[in-house]
């Protein structure tokens, strides 16, 4: 018998990556807007879409990361 997961159960470690990213740049910046712009850039995506995986993903302190 096979499990079915959701989609966004699992991300893969690039879309954490990028989360976990967005997330230390809008605590340290303050400004969500700038810090997805500047994620979104680096790794070529929207800053939408960054938004979308960092409401996904809970906030690691950066020495866990």
């Amino acid at each position: 018998m096979s499990r079915k997961r959701s989609d966004h159960a699992y991300l893969d470690v690039e879309s954490y990556r990028i989360a976990q990213l967005f997330h230390e740049l809008s605590l340290n910046w303050g400004e969500r807007l700038a810090a997805a712009q500047h994620v979104a850039r680096r790794y070529g995506v929207s800053a939408q879409r960054v938004l979308d995986l960092a409401a996904k993903v809970e906030p690691e302190p950066l020495w866990r990361l």
